[in-house]
């Protein structure tokens, strides 16, 4: 029986021998004509197969691990928000100071604020910021009882990863930032955002976990393009353009790390509203009207952020609050009458004036922060944020112009927890010292100027 198999074995094989050349590059054929049209599937255990969830999204490494929003390009993120026309059409401006000829654009408005204030209602809080620092607006709008008014700088691809914040920073965290806040955005002409700013982000329809997930990886954002490519950082625009955008007449212009004292806004316009009878001031010579702003005194803490004078007090008698730089610049904040302002409480619930003064020797260096009106000069547009001092212009300015600045006894500004303290020279600040040789040329030729459209005063003297 075994010997009758093999021989019909053989013979079959050789019946059919000839046609075995033909039957592997037919087969071969078969199969690719199916592959390329996607008609033939392979079992998973043969071939790599993929879900929808599993196939790699732009979101990945490319050694394959979840990446972070900085492992992408600019163009990627901006591909990654979807676009929609605003209610009401955005317009391409130039910047307060240096206007349509100036280096800079302005979108304002770009993202409004929920609610609406009525120009002598409140106070206006206005500030400026780039990506890493979005996130301290929220604090301040949370403490603030009134608009906030805050200028973005977004140079290139910056606008898009700023875009991205601001969804999740509207729509996902604090209600606040959607309520109180509203966006401007501005950049160098020669550094245009790489997608269209006339849009809008979509936020109708918002994955806020994915968001979140994103915003944790890129906390600090140390790979911006401003960074990468060593931009310096135009505050002064940005000071000027949260300023103009604001609805009300007093505005608080400050910086993104500077948080108010719990209800300092309604206290102002109390304030305010009985000034005749809380300010003793000297007897005018003429009878112009007094040109006043308020200083609102800046101090540092190590940890926790105080809410009221009679906290901050506590924490100035155990060292851990101090009047702000301090230990690394103790002329720029440190104001007229410092000790009668910690040791005088004050009425809780209430503004006063504590005294007044101008800004003469030996104070001509001082930088206060101040409640002011639109009338106040701008800061001036040319001096960054890079080469320090960037106020110091306006300051002069408001000297020559005879201001009076009012000390208030209850209201304060504090930094963001960390009292800064002198450093070892680094090769940071040795690239920032072309940026201060500018900043130091373009600061005399602007008093020199001013001292010649006002008139120059000894009282008055260059820092």
């Amino acid at each position: 029986m075994t010997g009758l198999c093999s021989r019909r074995i053989l013979r079959l094989r050789l019946q059919y021998s000839r046609y075995w050349f033909m039957l592997v590059p037919t087969v071969a054929l078969i199969l690719f004509i199916f592959s390329v049209g996607g008609g033939f599937s392979f079992p998973c255990t043969l071939m790599t197969c993929h879900s929808e969830e599993s196939l790699p999204s732009p979101d990945q490494k490319r050694n394959g691990e979840l990446s972070s929003l900085s492992d992408l390009n600019g163009i990627e993120i901006c591909l990654s928000i979807k676009f929609v026309e605003p209610i009401q059409p955005l317009e391409l401006t130039g910047s307060p100071q240096l206007g349509t000829k100036g280096p800079y654009v302005v979108v304002y408005n770009y993202l409004k604020s929920s609610k609406f204030y009525a120009i002598n209602e409140t106070v206006t809080f206005t500030t400026h910021s780039t990506p890493e620092f979005m996130n301290n607006v929220g604090t301040i709008a949370e403490r603030w009882d009134g608009p906030v008014s805050v200028a973005l700088f977004v140079p290139s691809t910056d606008f898009c990863r700023t875009l991205h914040r601001l969804i999740f920073l509207r729509n996902c965290d604090k209600a606040a930032y959607r309520e109180k806040v509203t966006w401007h955005l501005y950049w160098p002409k020669d550094s245009p955002p790489p997608s269209s700013w006339s849009l809008v982000p979509d936020e109708t329809q918002v994955e806020c976990e994915k968001l979140a997930n994103d915003y944790r990886h890129n906390i600090d954002l140390k790979q911006t393009w401003r960074a990468v490519n060593h931009l310096s950082y135009p505050i002064n625009v940005g000071r000027n353009v949260a300023r103009q955008a604001s609805t009300t007449w007093f505005v608080l212009p400050s910086d993104v790390e500077l948080f108010p004292s719990i209800g300092l806004a309604p206290q102002f316009m109390n304030f305010i509203s009985h000034q005749s009878n809380n300010l003793k001031m000297p007897p005018r010579l003429n009878k112009d009207p007094p040109r006043r702003v308020y200083v609102v005194p800046v101090f540092e803490v190590k940890e926790i952020l105080p809410n009221k004078k009679e906290e901050l007090i506590i924490q100035l008698a155990r060292n851990s609050a101090v009047y702000f730089h301090r230990l690394v610049c103790p002329h720029c904040q440190r104001f007229p009458g410092i000790r009668k302002w910690i040791t005088e409480i004050g009425t809780p619930g209430q503004i006063h004036a504590m005294s007044w003064t101008q800004r003469v020797p030996p104070y001509h260096r001082w930088e206060p922060i101040f409640v002011c009106s639109p009338r106040e000069p701008l800061y001036d547009e040319l001096l960054s944020w890079d080469g320090l001092q960037d106020k110091m212009t306006q300051m002069h300015e408001l000297c020559l112009l005879g201001y009076e600045f009012v000390i208030l006894d209850r209201a304060f500004l504090v930094h963001a927890p960390g009292i800064k303290r002198p450093t070892r020279r680094s090769s940071r600040n040795s690239e920032r010292d072309a940026f201060v040789k500018e900043n130091a040329r373009i600061y005399e030729q602007v008093v020199t100027m001013l001292d010649t459209k006002y008139g120059a005063n000894t009282k008055c003297p260059h820092h």
